[in-house]
């Protein structure tokens, strides 16, 4: 419904999409994918900049509660997250990737560009210096591979992941953690020695206070 509304509101403007996107500075293959219908639920961000461009409301695409109307008169965009990731206690070795005994929940998630994504509960304090610390919840973006010096999940030997920046020279992988915790030291291993195999990189780190 909101789709159907937002295309022929776009169309009553004399509007292409190639100047929608122009003007509301969201991707054009993005605008592509809403018209098609292929995204049937853009994130708010996306869609508060198309309905500037088109000099509309939110309410002329959507009918919503007074309460929410009220947030739009003060300025304010409700989060309605469309999508969800699992959440996890722990990531093992196997496949799949993770069991059903891993997952704990499942947590928002408004990424629109491909890719899999999870959560992954923090243990430990090796990487409290960039404020991961024990019962956080990092946001990892399924990859096989990772630049030097980006913070990945990895697995060693096969064993539970750790969470560490991420160094490799040759057959040689540094693994550091990130601590005010002086017992904590850099990892080091011979790929011809030892399985190092990444799951992902960290992208995000979500908190409670």
């Amino acid at each position: 419904m909101m789709i159907e509304k937002l295309n022929d509101i776009r169309k009553a403007r004399g509007m292409t999409i190639s100047e929608l996107s122009e003007k509301s500075g969201v991707p054009l293959s993005t605008i592509k994918k809403i018209s098609a219908g292929i995204t049937k639920n853009p994130n708010m961000a996306t869609i508060s900049a198309l309905i500037k461009v088109m000099d509309c409301t939110l309410g002329d695409l959507d009918p919503r509660s007074s309460e929410e109307q009220d947030w739009e008169k003060a300025g304010l965009v409700p989060y309605h997250p469309q999508n969800r990731m699992p959440l996890l206690g722990k990531v093992s070795c196997g496949m799949p990737m993770y069991a059903a005994e891993d997952i704990e929940g499942y947590i928002a998630s408004d990424f629109e560009e491909d890719g899999e994504y999870f959560g992954l509960r923090a243990r430990g304090d090796s990487m409290n210096a960039l404020g991961i610390n024990e019962g956080d919840i990092i946001v990892v973006h399924k990859q096989p591979v990772v630049e030097n010096g980006e913070v990945a999940v990895v697995l060693v030997n096969g064993d539970e992941a750790t969470v560490k920046r991420f160094n490799r020279q040759g057959d040689t992988v540094i693994l550091s953690p990130q601590s005010d915790n002086p017992e904590h030291h850099p990892q080091i291993y011979n790929l011809k020695e030892i399985s190092i195999s990444v799951v992902g990189k960290v992208i995000e780190l979500r908190k409670r206070f």
